[in-house]
């Protein structure tokens, strides 16, 4: 079993009431895919599948994610595992993001989901639970917070989706995603 999703069952069994919120960025979406994939179909899982208990994740935000658009797939990929596990799945993309044009284009020889959404998600089972926003304008062009802009456009920064710290200063100069996050899980 993964650690992320013995991690959840673990935190379930000892505090059943608290909230799980679950954030993944660039190669952390594959992770979380993988574990709700694990929590849906894994026979060990009594715990978290027992029907009494009816255990899901609260919420799953996708920052920048560099897996295949067909990984929220009901047919092609874990959009049954998401379904039956989340509550909302929120998809943050950016299409200006400069590392998911290069280096996962060239790697995959496909679009990231991180870079433009998923083109069929209305169709995909999911539109209950399942949104996407572009945010390239949330990202910051100057990615290490010294006020000169780094990057040509908003949303070039693969980084930025956390946001950025003046590393001489530590003053956060941008909070990348994290308000649309924070504000989401309060809704």
């Amino acid at each position: 079993m993964d650690s992320l999703a013995k991690f959840i069952i673990d935190l379930k069994r000892f505090c059943a009431d608290a909230d799980i919120h679950l954030v993944g960025h660039s190669l952390g979406a594959s992770v979380i895919l993988n574990s709700l994939d694990r929590l849906h179909n894994d026979p060990r899982l009594q715990l978290w599948n027992a029907e009494e208990r009816d255990y899901r994740v609260d919420s799953v935000h996708l920052l920048g994610a560099a897996v295949n658009p067909e990984a929220i797939s009901i047919t092609q990929g874990f959009g049954n595992s998401i379904r039956n596990e989340v509550d909302q799945f929120h998809n943050k993309y950016s299409i200006q993001d400069d590392t998911l044009e290069g280096a996962y284009r060239n790697t995959e020889g496909r679009i990231a989901l991180g870079e433009e959404g998923a083109q069929v998600w209305s169709s995909s089972g999911l539109q209950d639970i399942y949104y996407q926003q572009e945010v390239s304008i949330e990202l910051s062009r100057d990615v290490d917070g010294d006020g000169i802009n780094d990057k040509e456009n908003f949303g070039d920064d693969h980084m930025g989706y956390a946001g950025v710290v003046n590393q001489n200063t530590g003053r956060v100069t941008s909070d990348g995603v994290m308000n649309l996050l924070v504000s989401e899980w309060r809704n």
